[in-house]
């Protein structure tokens, strides 16, 4: 007997302490601004770098690394990736 009322006393203790519940918010839309997408330029041929809008140089090394910026810039970044 004193079992059960333990249990059924757990029980009310349990229901008391839940929370209440809430209602769900209706999802909202949020306006999206399109971007009109340009045609892609052609690649740049393997002998000659592309040099971008702002002037910066780009393009492929003979082993087929990217590179972007000047050969001789003073700071030289190297990225190890597995997501190449």
């Amino acid at each position: 007997m004193l079992k059960t009322v333990a249990i059924i006393g757990l029980l009310l203790v349990l229901v008391a302490c839940a929370p209440a519940p809430t209602a769900t918010p209706a999802p909202t839309t949020v306006g999206a601004t399109v971007t009109p997408v340009t045609s892609p330029t052609p690649a740049p041929d393997g002998d000659s770098p592309a040099v971008g809008d702002d002037g910066i140089v780009y393009g492929r090394t003979d082993d087929g690394a990217f590179f972007q910026g000047a050969a001789d810039a003073p700071v030289t970044l190297i990225d190890y990736s597995d997501f190449l």
